[in-house]
């Protein structure tokens, strides 16, 4: 009922607004005047305003000077920066950024994309970054740490590099992927499991490993963790594959792989040389990624990409807004893709 309410709220503020009654640069009534006048309790009408704060309609000033006018167009602007090291090979980050895209046009944001190299001089790139003069940064995957300036910052799919009151933290809950899909492993009846991981600089991954590991430890089963140097579309990597198969056939049941663009080339590599998926060997993965499903359905974890990237424009606006009860770090919940590619054991 509360939302109901908080709706009706903003929708009178919008209607006010747009009919020339709030005037750009006077003050509006008093949430606590709001309050009254709806039957609501004070935090509604906070929210409610907050809502036109982060859409860049009012302003709320210091002190008990109250909240004023700002904006009195249907279209107003907030500026975002989109921001991070988006690994060329891997839709995940495009996903990501759909989700924001989307958000962003909903929200009425311009957005600027800068993507960061690793050797990206960080004092230029921040000074780059603050000539927008956004209203808010977002940064996706890893990055290089640089100076944010106290901008409203949402980190997403990543460890954040600094810490403020106006930066969050948001991630797919990747320990919790890692115990799902070991799960889900164990009921097929796999004890006898490798788990591959690569060397990509990725820093959530680790938390994959760590709940897969964590999980086979409670239920007594083998995990072994197996090193894969070069990414698949590398020289050197089909002589990895041939190890790596040789090795799993007859040590493993079943290989897990941190992520399916990965494991998409071993199933190739596996194709070329006679090795049926599951049939002769069972391989799973983390990241769902739709470019290999007409290849092959690869049981995976879904991490709801698009949804985290639009999940991060709203924290941001909250942000904006002046909301004070947003989680400084944040676990959005994963599902099971089961897929094709994991095969019951007896």
């Amino acid at each position: 009922m509360s939302g109901h309410k908080e709706q009706q709220l903003v929708d009178y503020l919008l209607g006010k607004i747009e009919s020339g009654e709030y005037k750009t640069g006077r003050r509006i009534p008093s949430e606590y005047r709001l309050a009254e006048k709806f039957g609501v309790d004070k935090g509604t009408a906070n929210r409610a305003v907050s809502v036109l704060v982060s859409r860049g309609y009012l302003k709320r000033l210091r002190g008990a000077a109250g909240t004023i006018l700002i904006r009195n167009s249907v279209f107003p602007l907030r500026h975002f920066v989109y921001t991070g090291v988006f690994p060329s090979i891997h839709s995940f980050y495009a996903k990501l950024l759909n989700g924001i895209l989307d958000a962003s046009y909903n929200e009425h944001i311009l957005l600027s994309v800068l993507p960061l190299r690793l050797e990206t001089n960080t004092v230029r790139f921040a000074e780059d970054v603050h000539a927008i003069h956004p209203d808010a940064i977002l940064i996706g995957g890893s990055s290089p740490a640089f100076d944010l300036r106290d901008v409203p910052t949402v980190f997403m799919d990543t460890y954040p590099f600094a810490e403020g009151e106006r930066i969050r933290t948001v991630n797919p809950d990747n320990v919790e992927a890692g115990r799902m899909m070991l799960d889900h492993l164990y009921r097929l009846g796999h004890r006898r499991i490798g788990f591959v991981r690569i060397n990509n600089g990725i820093s959530v991954g680790a938390d994959r490993f760590k709940g897969a590991s964590g999980r086979a430890r409670e239920l007594g089963i083998r995990l072994d963790p197996l090193k894969l140097l070069a990414p698949y579309h590398l020289p050197g990597s089909n002589f990895q594959f041939g190890h790596l198969l040789d090795s799993a056939r007859k040590k493993y049941t079943a290989i897990l792989f941190e992520n399916d663009i990965i494991c998409a080339g071993f199933c190739g590599y596996c194709a070329e040389h006679g090795v049926r998926i599951p049939e002769d060997l069972s391989v799973a993965a983390f990241l769902v990624n739709n470019e290999f499903h007409h290849f092959r359905r690869i049981t995976s974890i879904d991490s709801h990409t698009y949804e985290l990237g639009s999940y991060g424009v709203s924290q941001a606006l909250k942000l904006i807004g002046g909301e004070k009860d947003i989680p400084v770090q944040e676990l959005l919940p994963v599902s099971l893709f089961e897929g094709e590619t994991v095969s019951g054991i007896g």
